[in-house]
Order: C-alpha cells, then structure tokens, then sequence
C-alpha cells in the first residue's frame, strides 16, 4: 500500500473499528486527533507531515498495547456497558437520551435506546 500524501488519504489509517476493543482505545486517541487537525488547520505540507507522524504514532502505540502488553489500565470511558466497548453511535444515543456520564449501562437500556423507545 502506497504511503499517503494527501489527508483524505490518511482516513483509512486511523480507522479502529476493526480492531479488538483494548486496542480501539488506544487507536481511538489518535483519530480523534487527526479528525480535530483536519476540523482546525488548513491544509498543506506542514500538516501533511504532522499527520504522517501522527500515524507512525499510532501505529507504535497499537503495536506496543497489543503485542508487548502495554496497557497498564482499561480504557476510561465515558459510559460503562460491562465486558463491551460502545461505539461512538452508541454513545451518541446515550448523550441524546440524556443518560448521565459515568452511568453503568446494560444492553437491554442500549437496545430500547437504539429503537427509540426511550426510557
């Protein structure tokens, strides 16, 4: 695969859905940071190369968490579905319920929430 040199090239790469969900976490970190550089900054060779480093990054911390165990904590997050990693459409409809952060959820809530069935 050819290196990136445009920043639409670079969304691909710091996509994390695909990945075990100790290991989203930690790549999660480094979307939101490209997406916030591409939402502040106009583009151009500067930024180019900052995102190229950005994704060397990433690609070193998912490669330390998941294949030397470098985690040292489980992710914080800001709802809590035991033994399951929400994502960002999930929470999403938890903000919009207005379920309060920091709230231990179960499926059943998520499931009735996703219908928009409330609660």
């Amino acid at each position: 695969m050819p290196e990136p040199e445009r920043l639409e090239d670079f969304e691909t790469h710091f996509r994390y859905d695909h990945l075990p969900d100790h290991l989203q976490a930690v790549s999660k970190v480094f979307h939101d940071a490209f997406q916030e550089l591409r939402h502040l900054c106009t583009e151009g060779p500067e930024l180019t190369s900052a995102v190229r480093k950005l994704w060397e990054a990433k690609n070193s911390a998912v490669l330390h968490a998941g294949f030397i165990g470098g985690l040292k904590a489980q992710p914080k997050q800001e709802y809590t579905l035991p033994g399951q990693m929400l994502s960002e459409q999930d929470i999403q409809i938890l903000r919009d319920a207005g379920v309060a952060p920091g709230t231990v959820i179960n499926r059943q809530l998520l499931d009735t929430l996703t219908k928009g069935e409330g609660v």
